[in-house]
């Protein structure tokens, strides 16, 4: 395999290169400057030496002219490939040192690898391309080689300049990101000590930026955020991570702030520090606590509605009192059981404690009647589905409570009333009441016949399920009586 010489300082591009050649079946050894470069080249000669031109201690064109002076290398033939900004009279002057080629970086792979390829098999006399042997006036060198260098160093300031305009640009916009953001920003360094603090900073806290730069954050937290917000290395291992954090004002206020951190990595990709930000959300806590509160008291104002009208639907008919709230503990043991949102289970245990309360609009003889009842009689109790809906539907329930009522009676397959729906068109809060009103119904005792139990309450159920109830409700009815040890309330 043909051994090739890299002779480059920046590391990047040296290993760039290296893969490449090493892919293509050459052998590579890399130096960082030209004085290097002609140690490894004495003590193991390549067969061709691929160059940059800036580099320390010794450039290119140095190396150049001491690489074809030198009896043992200058029949070895030397590349030079430097970076884009370049000027004509520098590949001129390279090639009148006795470079074979003067390749200007970035350079399409495949025609690169060509032109090492031709280099490589011309043989090679330690002449340049005119046959004329190496410079060898050390004026007329010095002169070229300085106009030569002067104009690659003019060029590479220029890069710089540009370079530093740019990074001056960002630096310009972060800093005015930074500064008007609507969030307090600020940063930190390893040992937690703020480095920069924003203008949201200063008027959340009070703090100016002269009073907070070069102290920990313990001035403005408060002892109560724990360790894990006051100890960076805690942090380093969860960033991007929100937490509640109590802020202290300079005039001794609290706030309640919601922070956020990540980290802040140098050019090695180290860690040097961290950006926070908060908002203050004490207004936000404030209100949210109020907010809380009045929910509470309009629950339990709602409950004791629904209570108030449970207890007076119940009253007309002795017999069924506690009905519903046997039913209601069941449909929510049901529901609890399937996993359901703990919003909806409670909607489904307010609806069945009064999913019955239509039977107010029916005559007490017929409700408390010790007989079987006629076709007539009960097609006055099936109104109370219907009555009871009408009753509730103008109410403003956080859940479908009215239609739960209305649905209550209906079957999977479409017998049921008063609409005769399908299961497809049917609440699942519906079809778990309707579940638990069978059950308890049946094991219960009634004005024209004594309870038949639960087991046979548990029989009806499984026998038509998937037909009249809902067959993954029923599973777990069953599930909570055999296994779960459920037993209706007394």
């Amino acid at each position: 395999m043909t051994k090739l010489l890299i002779v480059e300082d920046n590391q990047q591009s040296c290993y760039l290169l290296q893969v490449l050649l090493t892919t293509h079946g050459f052998t590579v050894e890399a130096a960082a400057n030209g004085a290097e470069a002609l140690e490894l080249a004495h003590r193991h000669p390549p067969e061709m030496i691929i160059s940059d031109i800036l580099m320390p201690v010794m450039d290119g064109f140095a190396l150049c002219r001491a690489w074809k002076a030198d009896e043992r290398l200058q029949d070895i033939p030397f590349i030079f490939y430097t970076a884009t900004y370049t000027d004509p009279q520098d590949e001129d002057f390279a090639l009148r040192l006795g470079a074979a080629r003067f390749i200007v970086k970035p350079s399409e792979p495949d025609d690169f690898l060509a032109m090492l390829r031709e280099v490589i098999a011309i043989p090679q006399h330690g002449k340049d391309r005119t046959g004329s042997a190496p410079q060898e006036d050390d004026v007329v060198f010095y002169k070229e080689y300085n106009q030569a260098l002067v104009r690659k160093l003019e060029s590479k300031v220029l890069e710089l300049k540009e370079e530093n305009m740019k990074v001056q640009k960002s630096e310009s916009f972060l800093r005015d990101v930074l500064r008007t953001t609507p969030s307090a920003v600020f940063t930190v360094d390893l040992d937690r000590i703020i480095t920069s603090w924003n203008r949201m900073a200063e008027k959340i806290t009070g703090y100016s930026a002269a009073e907070v730069l070069g102290k920990k954050c313990d001035v403005i937290e408060s002892p109560t955020c724990g360790e894990g917000c006051r100890l960076f290395d805690d942090r380093v291992e969860k960033p991007g991570k929100y937490r509640e954090c109590i802020i202290i004002c300079k005039d001794g206020r609290e706030l309640t702030t919601l922070k956020n951190f990540d980290l802040l990595s140098g050019s090695a990709e180290e860690t040097k520090g961290g950006v926070e930000s908060f908002i203050d959300i004490t207004e936000r806590k404030q209100l949210e606590g109020e907010r809380q509160q009045a929910t509470g008291r309009l629950r339990k104002a709602l409950g004791g509605t629904i209570q108030a009208l449970s207890t007076a639907s119940e009253a007309r008919d002795p017999y069924t009192s506690g009905h519903q709230r046997r039913v209601a503990d069941l449909a929510r043991a049901i529901a609890v059981e399937i996993d359901l949102p703990t919003e909806q289970i409670d909607g489904i245990r307010l609806a069945s404690t009064i999913h019955d309360v239509g039977k107010i609009s029916v005559p007490t003889e017929i409700l408390s009647m010790p007989r079987k009842l006629t076709a007539l009689e009960f097609s006055l109790i099936k109104t109370h589905s219907q009555k009871g809906y009408e009753i509730l539907k103008d109410i403003e329930f956080p859940w479908p409570i009215a239609r739960m009522v209305l649905e209550h009676h209906e079957k999977m397959d479409g017998s049921g009333y008063p609409q005769g729906l399908t299961g497809d068109k049917l609440l699942l809060d519906s079809r778990i009441i309707t579940v638990a009103d069978v059950v308890e119904a049946m094991a219960s005792h009634r004005p024209y016949r004594p309870g038949l139990g639960i087991d046979a309450a548990l029989e009806e159920i499984t026998v038509n399920r998937g037909i009249l109830y809902d067959a993954e409700i029923v599973a777990v009815c069953l599930k909570l009586f055999r296994n779960g040890g459920y037993q209706l309330a007394s």
